[in-house]
């Protein structure tokens, strides 16, 4: 195998495994991603869709949708329950 060729396949494997470990570091701030009691919602709203973008670029609506609901403040929920989808 030429120096070349191993390069490459190394690089390849440090690649993929840093993409591994970036996507498992961002699910686990999707998961655990709450609005801030200062944190304007538009913030909060489009984080958490960029993480959801991030950890699968093919997510459902309703999955991002429960994403958003999950770490939405308390007081918000109330406003907005009549706004949630049934499904």
């Amino acid at each position: 195998m030429t120096q070349d060729l191993q390069l490459s396949q190394e690089l390849e494997r440090s690649y993929w495994s840093n993409s591994s470990q970036l996507i498992r570091i961002d699910s686990t701030k999707q998961r655990e991603r709450k609005q801030g009691i200062e944190e304007f919602t538009i913030e909060y709203f489009y984080d958490i869709l960029d993480l959801c973008r991030r950890v699968d670029p093919n997510m459902t609506e309703a999955t991002k949708l429960a994403h958003l609901w999950r770490g939405l403040k308390q007081s918000l929920h109330e406003k907005f329950w009549s706004l949630k989808p049934n499904s």
